[in-house]
């Protein structure tokens, strides 16, 4: 049983239709699935944006409380002042001698720094008969007029060296 030339060419044709027909609905089926991602896509940016919106307005609250609660704290509380804070009177105290060495400026203070640190007490005495570093006894009571990175600036309120200002470590302030 063979098939003819015209029934060759019909059932070629008939397939053609066919696949056509296919790649029609396969078109069709892709244009519907995309189109489904393209919504679900959407729902989901505007969740985001919902929840973005929503995530934003939490943390703003939440700073904003904290910060309320901070300040309000901070209002409360009576804060004592430190012994090194501008204004206060204090204690020029070191633990491991009689003396406190006061420098006349910044400048005598960190060479004053410098040679205790590298141990030069010839430099420290030094520093003493040229008049850049002066003693008072441990326990002197000061004025803190200024303020520097780890160090103050003092007026001595009693002894010897009533009236003079110098500066100090903060950590000699009690």
């Amino acid at each position: 049983m063979g098939f003819t030339p015209e029934d060759r060419q019909k059932y070629i044709e008939e397939l053609k239709v066919s696949i056509e027909e296919q790649k029609q609905l396969r078109k069709e089926q892709d244009r519907e699935k995309a189109a489904r991602k393209m919504k679900k896509w959407e729902e989901l940016t505007r969740k985001r944006k919902i929840l973005g919106s929503v995530g934003l307005v939490i943390i703003i609250a939440i700073v904003v409380g904290l910060f309320s609660v901070l300040s309000g704290c901070a209002k409360t509380e009576v804060s004592k002042p430190s012994p090194s804070d501008i204004g206060s009177t204090a204690i020029l105290a070191v633990s491991e001698s009689d003396m406190v060495l006061v420098a006349v400026d910044e400048e005598a203070f960190e060479e004053l720094i410098k040679a205790s640190v590298a141990k030069d007490y010839m430099g420290i005495a030094e520093l003493l008969l040229l008049g850049k570093v002066f003693e008072v006894p441990n326990n002197t009571k000061v004025l803190v007029i200024d303020s520097a990175f780890a160090k103050r600036k003092i007026r001595i309120l009693e002894g010897d060296e009533f009236g003079r200002t110098g500066w100090v470590p903060y950590e000699f302030l009690k």
